[in-house]
């Protein structure tokens, strides 16, 4: 491979790569991710029967937000709210209409150039743990 071509690939990648960082799509994820994470905490001190799958889901979540967090070039510590969170409503449909607002975000952010494939099969196992709920 010629040098000119290396170079220029290694300047289109990081070219991409600060795109992504300064992207309001990947911050907007990263903040909708860390919404969802307290509705979950907010379900498991609701419902006692389902805390091993909300335990997953929340797992899941954590991955999600922690490449988020890599991506943006921030810290992986999430900032939650200190106190518990008081949702009004009901809380699954808040995460399956969440759910749907954080693909559209990884699709924009897909067609951004940065590569999402990862975090589209990390939601998309969230969404079908979504559905046993």
């Amino acid at each position: 491979m010629d040098g000119d071509y290396m170079e220029r690939m290694a300047r289109e990648y990081r070219a991409t790569l600060g795109a992504a960082a300064n992207s309001s799509a990947a911050r907007d994820a990263a903040y909708l991710v860390e919404r969802q994470i307290e509705w979950i905490d907010a379900a498991r001190m609701r419902q006692g029967q389902a805390t091993r799958t909300l335990s997953y889901l929340k797992a899941l979540k954590n991955k999600t937000l922690a490449a988020l967090r890599a991506l943006i070039g921030e810290q992986s510590v999430p900032d939650f709210k200190a106190g518990g969170c008081r949702v009004q409503g009901n809380l699954y449909r808040k995460l399956v209409e969440s759910q749907i607002e954080l693909f559209v975000l990884l699709d924009r952010m897909g067609a951004e150039g940065t590569d999402v494939a990862e975090l589209l099969d990390t939601e998309t196992r969230a969404l079908g743990i979504l559905g046993v709920l």
